[in-house]
């Protein structure tokens, strides 16, 4: 730092390399803030094939999402009181972003008396769990089983009247 003659009093002059290693300070902390602000949470392809369980108030479904070639589909299954599966629903997904994605367009369907043709789905990433939207509405999902003593609800620690399917 250098002090300037009296007739420019009050003014100091930095020397340039100061400014330098002062800039070069101020874009490490900048960088280094970037690096630390990504984001964490799963994307929707991580829980590619996993099956997914919804509480409903008969013997439950799941979703499991499936890829195909360069396809992604929902496959939804129906659980039976009795026999292990009623049906199945195969949905077309789109990818709105890594984060969510939307089905409704059935490509094929094992039971007639499943099909719904008002039902609109988004499945999201949403902080550190996963939601379900049926015409706007959050369901409960359940991990892969009905709900019980052993299973827990992705987004809940226990089986609550949340909405139901």
């Amino acid at each position: 730092m250098q002090i300037l003659p009296d007739g420019e009093r009050g003014k100091i002059k930095i020397s340039d390399m100061k400014i330098k290693v002062f800039l070069c300070f101020v874009f490490y902390v900048v960088c280094a803030m970037t690096a630390n602000a990504r984001e964490e949470r799963a994307m929707l392809t991580d829980y590619l094939n996993q099956e997914i369980g919804i509480e409903d108030s008969f013997a439950g479904q799941s979703i499991t999402l499936l890829r195909e070639n360069n396809d992604y589909f929902i496959l939804r299954t129906y659980f039976g009181s009795g026999v292990p599966v009623i049906g199945t629903i195969k949905y077309k997904v789109i990818f709105n972003s890594s984060y969510q994605i939307a089905f409704s367009e059935i490509v094929e369907s094992t039971n007639p008396d499943l099909v719904k043709s008002n039902e609109n789905f988004v499945l999201a990433v949403e902080e550190k769990e996963l939601a379900l939207y049926l015409n706007g509405l959050k369901i409960m999902l359940t991990n892969a089983e009905q709900c019980g003593a052993n299973s827990k609800p992705l987004w809940s620690q226990t089986c609550g009247n949340g909405g139901r399917l």
